[in-house]
């Protein structure tokens, strides 16, 4: 028999992706086809749909989520993390040998671990959780709203100040912490049901630079084939110039040699053309993944990278050509001077 796997999976949502993930994990079918992306990309079965289990549910979130603010004094930017998405999953291979009641024991206790480790323990801060039965394998999806309780002690007065915050990052935390967290789930539901932890990712994460390394070597074997590739051609197409001029050739064999230089001028372009592309969409995914990785080793640094690259661009605009009106104003400055110089 296959190891079966309990998973836990969490992630952020903004205030624009609210509204998106209500619709998907409450299946609000005119919400989700008039005002955004249709359901044809996942694998419903809505003839089982009716069958989907709440545990919570919430009619309005953004409604919600101002409420819980409100009565929590917390304050709202734009760019704040206002919810906090898990999915609690089982390898189908488990579900097949147990009963429907186990399965939903098993998403009762994800919701109990849910509310103590993303909510402290408060289940008003509980937007939704629902067990999804219409999909391929039965899975649970839990948003929570991320208010987080502080309480701090000024060092001179020794005043303890308690206070409320939309605090993401600190009940999600680092890799660490994550990685700690992940234990705690197996600990405390997963091995009650007889199921495994998966493989930490400080022990995996070598596939991801592996895959790095090889999307390196791709690209400089494009480069490679590329440059190898032109100057074949280019040798051709020199021998067939050579030989039209060496040779007392008739015009029908001239004009069928000089049709072959043009195809073969053709297929440089063609080939130079697809070969950039790919070059091109390769380097980017490269930089991007070395991006990412530098935004979670060293944010710091990454930080001040962007800044560099915000002030760069703003001293080239600096720089621009000055457009036709400005050149006119330019003009009219220096008659202006020489008039009053005479």
């Amino acid at each position: 028999m296959s190891e079966c796997y309990g998973i836990l999976r969490d992630g952020k949502l903004h205030w624009s992706d609210v509204k998106k993930l209500q619709a998907e994990m409450q299946r609000i079918l005119e919400t989700h086809t008039m005002e955004l992306k249709d359901f044809n990309h996942s694998l419903i079965d809505w003839s089982k749909t009716s069958e989907n289990v709440f545990l919570v549910k919430t009619e309005d979130w953004k409604k919600e989520i101002d409420e819980l603010c409100d009565f929590y004094d917390c304050k709202r930017k734009k760019d704040s993390v206002v919810a906090i998405n898990c999915v609690y999953a089982i390898t189908p291979e488990w579900l097949k040998n147990h009963s429907e009641a186990e399965a939903m024991d098993y998403f009762k206790k994800c919701y109990e671990f849910h509310v103590k480790e993303f909510c402290k323990g408060n289940e008003e801060l509980m937007l939704c959780f629902v067990i999804h039965k219409d999909e391929t394998s039965w899975h649970a999806h839990a948003c929570s709203c991320p208010i987080l309780h502080h309480k701090t002690v000024n060092k001179r007065s020794k005043k303890v100040k308690e206070y409320y915050s939309l605090d993401a990052k600190s009940i999600l935390g680092n890799r660490l912490e994550h990685s700690k967290r992940q234990d705690r789930f197996y600990n405390e539901v997963s091995k009650q049901f007889g199921l495994e932890r998966g493989i930490p990712k400080p022990i995996s994460r070598r596939k991801h630079y592996d895959q790095m390394d090889k999307n390196l070597k791709t690209l400089n074997e494009i480069e490679r084939l590329s440059k190898s590739h032109t100057a074949d051609a280019l040798d051709r197409m020199e021998q067939t110039l050579k030989i039209c001029r060496e040779r007392a050739l008739s015009i029908e064999e001239q004009t069928a040699m000089l049709k072959e230089i043009v195809e073969l001028s053709h297929s440089i372009k063609a080939a130079e053309k697809v070969l950039e592309g790919e070059y091109s969409r390769l380097q980017k995914n490269y930089i991007y993944r070395e991006w990412k990785i530098l935004q979670e080793r060293y944010p710091q640094i990454a930080k001040l990278v962007h800044q560099e690259n915000i002030e760069l661009r703003k001293s080239e605009n600096d720089y621009l050509p000055r457009t036709s009106s400005n050149d006119g104003m330019v003009r009219n400055i220096k008659d202006n001077t020489n008039e009053n110089v005479r």
